[in-house]
């Protein structure tokens, strides 16, 4: 891959805009940069990326960006696919799941060098920075959905609890999820605390895991982090919930379809659950104050025949304004200090995501063994929860499966 230039053009003694282009000295200053822009989503996902193509195209010149949309079901294959044939795209967005497999390959640009004095080094929550940064370089940034407590006013008042006053702890958690339960007998009907049994319910167990000191699934060095006291106290108490009756067993959450009075809810979440549920539905933080943070990150290809120009783009979609455009079209949360004004004016629920966003914690730094990591950790938590194995057994078993998976 060959570094792109800066072409300083003097005419007639005046000094016009620089011009960033890729392929070397010897290009004409008039030459088009055509850059490539891929976002996993659907079709709606693109509108943010229009705007953020116009903005960028208005700044930079002689560059044009090919936006394309591709369904997260065909995403990962499409884009290993170009990666192989060396056409990959120069800036594209990627999942948890995809962004470590995808720097192994090689295929992410190191940012740090084309990143100085970038102002998001300073306005960006170091976590959401941290969690696409590997060995202290910067590979992609995360624009991130939070998790929140979410509850129900109406079931809150009805259990003869007060809706403004949250849960703290993991012990007030329990005793309000215990209170809000509503069962039929043996069967529940509403679920004090609504949690995953299943698939995705890593996202679950890392809640609790925060809560008892412990905010992340394996250390810097790629080793697991199943096996801790901490990981088995959060899994003994997400498990109590299920054999204690309070939680259903589901892949899904279901408090969205009005079967629970709690919930660690996906702040994507929050216009259709308002919709459903007006102002029943509340907003508070986790009790310990902190949430995890998922979403999707953007990167720029290691390929690219631009990459100072690719790194513009990438720019241009991490800045303040474009931040903002992402989350009225696709409710991914901004990451810069510097819109909490404009971002807390829009809804009063807007501050618990924002606080979320500053104190929050994702999975890890950048883990080339994601997928072996969720391969060994979910059936630990089936097991646990269905009451097969102990929590300390399934943990310790799942550790000792991602260690044989990764070869180490």
């Amino acid at each position: 891959m060959r570094k792109s230039g800066v072409v300083l053009l003097v005419v007639v003694g005046l000094i016009l805009p620089v011009l960033l282009f890729a392929g070397g000295s010897a290009e004409e200053a008039d030459e088009t940069v055509e850059l490539d822009l891929w976002i996993p989503g659907s079709g709606e996902d693109g509108e943010a990326y229009e705007k953020i193509i116009e903005r960028f195209e208005a700044r930079v010149e002689n560059a044009t960006v090919s936006l394309r949309v591709i369904p997260w079901a065909e995403y990962f294959t499409v884009l290993n696919t170009s990666f192989a044939g060396r056409v990959g795209p120069d800036v594209f967005g990627l999942g948890f799941g995809q962004l470590g497999p995808v720097l192994a390959d090689g295929n992410l640009l190191p940012l740090n060098e084309y990143l100085e004095g970038w102002d998001g080094w300073d306005d960006i929550s170091p976590a959401m920075l941290e969690a696409g940064t590997s060995d202290g370089t910067l590979y992609a940034a995360l624009a991130p959905e939070i998790r929140a407590l979410a509850i129900r006013r109406d079931l809150f008042e009805e259990a003869g609890l007060d809706p403004d006053v949250p849960p703290r702890s993991l012990d007030e958690l329990r005793e309000y999820a215990e209170a809000l339960t509503i069962r039929d007998g043996e069967r529940i009907e509403i679920q004090g605390l609504d949690l995953k049994s299943g698939f995705n319910a890593e996202q679950e167990l890392l809640q609790f895991m925060a809560h008892v000191g412990q905010d992340r699934l394996w250390t810097d060095e790629l080793e697991p982090l199943f096996e801790t006291d901490a990981a088995v106290e959060a899994l003994t108490i997400m498990q109590s919930y299920f054999l204690d009756n309070i939680s259903t067993y589901s892949d899904d959450l279901e408090f969205g379809d009005g079967l629970g009075a709690m919930g660690f809810m996906s702040s994507n979440a929050a216009p259709e659950l308002e919709a459903a549920f007006g102002d029943d539905v509340v907003w508070h933080p986790m009790p310990n104050g902190r949430a995890g943070a998922w979403g999707t990150f953007f990167a720029v290809g290691n390929d690219t025949r631009h990459p100072e120009v690719a790194v513009e783009l990438f720019k241009e979609i991490m800045s303040a304004e474009g931040q903002m455009v992402i989350l009225e079209k696709q409710g991914l949360l901004p990451t810069r200090r510097s819109v909490e004004e404009e971002f807390l004016s829009l809804h009063p629920r807007n501050e618990v995501f924002f606080e979320g966003v500053q104190n929050g914690y994702t999975l890890g730094s950048i883990n080339p063994h994601f997928f072996q990591v969720i391969d060994a950790i979910r059936p630990a938590i089936e097991e646990a929860v269905f009451g097969m194995k102990s929590p300390e057994q399934a943990l310790s078993d799942a550790a000792e499966n991602y260690r044989q998976a990764v070869g180490r």
